[in-house]
């Protein structure tokens, strides 16, 4: 019997009919009526993706196409949100002043920092503790409200732990969506009690704006005084050269006279250098001062700090003037006779005289 395989299919439904078989429907179509069928299940098919495609296309929403707004248009929003009314984005951008404002408001902050931390108002350890608390003000104070429950249960365990952070979370909303009130009103709950627990825990460090405050106002005060002695030394220092300069010769009293005494220039040199002193100069600038009290000041100085020996060149005038006296021919021939030298002396001008005069001399 030939190969089944080699068969036509009209053969094939032949022998099917003979046998008693039931012939497939397929079996029995024409090709034209096959090729139908293909086409229409390709049409179904075509329509079948067409619909899917539809349908995923809904799903996906529509970009909302935004109309370009000019510049005009852009600055108007701005003014209306802002109350700003610009004419050029480049107002917008920051002025020179503005960032040198916040270059300096850093450079502050970081002196401020330096100057608590040199005053020993705080570690480093402590302001970094300080840092990472602000950072996280909920761990702050769910560390806060755990640790007094704990002190008022001696029998604390993970299940109590556990029961603790859910009690937490309600209490303050955090189980809450963020956005609902109750997160919110949470919120603003932490901030405050952890505010002051860092003020507590951290007192020096909240103190430190104050303590700079005043370092700064100290420095200010300082500085003006430092700029007014600066702007003024000339002038006094010029006070000084003259009003030195007329104690050359000062005026001595002996007896019932005055005696010009020279001043040496050593000395002279000495009352200046004093006087030229630079704390004597701040404190002279910093109180006021008149050009007279400089001069009466600097003669003070050269009479009590040279006396004896301003004494001794005025009892050597007084006793030369005496001396001058005696060797004078009297008018009518007659010689007159000296006085005590000693006469009308005080008992400092005897001491200079008796110093002057040699030993054994006799002053009559």
């Amino acid at each position: 019997m030939a190969d089944e395989k080699e068969l036509t299919t009209d053969q094939k439904i032949a022998i099917a009919r003979l046998k008693g078989e039931t012939i497939p429907a397929t079996e029995t179509k024409t090709p034209e009526e096959i090729e139908a069928e293909r086409a229409e299940s390709d049409r179904i098919a075509a329509e079948q993706e067409a619909e899917r495609i539809r349908l995923e296309k809904e799903k996906t929403p529509v970009p909302v196409q935004v109309p370009e707004l000019t510049d005009e248009q852009l600055m108007e929003l701005v003014a209306k949100k802002s109350g700003r009314k610009v004419t050029s984005w480049d107002e917008l951008k920051p002025t020179p002043e503005i960032v040198d404002k916040e270059k300096e408001a850093e450079k502050r902050e970081s002196e401020k920092l330096t100057f608590g931390l040199k005053k020993g108002l705080f570690n480093k350890k402590q302001y970094e503790g300080f840092i990472a608390d602000s950072k996280n003000p909920i761990g702050l104070v769910y560390a806060a409200e755990l640790n007094e429950a704990k002190k008022d249960d001696p029998e604390w365990n993970e299940d109590k732990e556990r029961e603790f952070k859910e009690e937490f979370d309600a209490k303050f909303g955090l189980d809450l969506d963020p956005t609902s009130s109750k997160h919110k009103r949470g919120q603003k709950q932490i901030g405050i009690i952890a505010e002051k627990i860092l003020r507590d825990g951290y007192a020096p460090i909240f103190n430190l704006e104050g303590e700079y405050s005043k370092f700064e106002s100290e420095n200010s005060k300082q500085k003006e005084i430092q700029d007014k002695i600066l702007a003024a030394a000339p002038i006094y220092k010029q006070d000084v050269v003259d009003s030195v300069s007329k104690l050359s010769k000062i005026e001595i009293p002996f007896g019932d006279e005055k005696y010009e005494v020279p001043v040496s220039k050593e000395i002279l040199d000495s009352i200046q250098e004093t006087l030229m002193d630079k704390d004597f100069v701040s404190s002279k600038i910093t109180q006021g001062y008149t050009k007279d009290e400089i001069y009466d000041i600097a003669h003070t100085m050269v009479v009590s700090q040279n006396f004896a020996t301003l004494a001794h060149e005025a009892a050597k005038q007084y006793m030369a003037k005496r001396e001058k006296g005696v060797r004078g021919i009297p008018t009518g021939g007659t010689l007159q006779k000296v006085g005590d030298p000693h006469e009308g002396l005080t008992e400092d001008q005897k001491k200079a005289l008796k110093f002057y005069q040699p030993a054994g001399s006799n002053a009559n």
